[in-house]
């Protein structure tokens, strides 16, 4: 996806695809694909535009025309609230704040007012009392959307 040119629309569509189920995953036996550490990085470097190099502490950004804002918006409306919402309690911390992150930056002011609406009072303090991965991450950048 980072590296390839021309149209990626079909490319991204198949990708939301796969995340779109509810989350969690009803039956523990199929977990959501998003709860697999593979998965959820793959969606985090698409929505940063690029690997992250832990040397030089930056995004390491392709060559190509790929638009993580683009990306993001899709991710947005594809997903929807209720799934993102979850995964931000889950094993998505990471990917949704990366997500706030893109939005904050780029996104547009429906997509700003979409997420200030999601991530609620309630919600952000239901957040704070659960010990996950990624909680300290998710709730800075929540706060910096709400900033905005």
């Amino acid at each position: 996806m980072l590296q390839a040119d021309g149209d990626r629309s079909a490319a991204t569509e198949t990708l939301l695809e796969l995340i779109v189920t509810p989350y969690p995953a009803p039956a523990a036996s199929a977990p959501h694909p998003i709860d697999a550490s593979h998965v959820a990085r793959l969606y985090k470097t698409l929505l940063q535009g690029g690997h992250y190099d832990q040397s030089s502490k930056s995004i390491t950004k392709p060559s190509s025309s790929f638009s993580p804002s683009t990306f993001a918006s899709s991710f947005l409306t594809a997903v929807g609230q209720d799934v993102i919402v979850a995964m931000a309690q889950g094993n998505g911390a990471f990917v949704v704040a990366e997500l706030c992150r893109r939005v904050s930056a780029e996104g547009t002011d429906k997509e700003k007012r979409l997420l200030r609406i999601w991530f609620t009072e309630e919600l952000r303090k239901d957040i704070r009392g659960k010990e996950m991965r990624g909680q300290s991450v998710l709730l800075e950048s929540i706060d910096a959307l709400l900033s905005l």
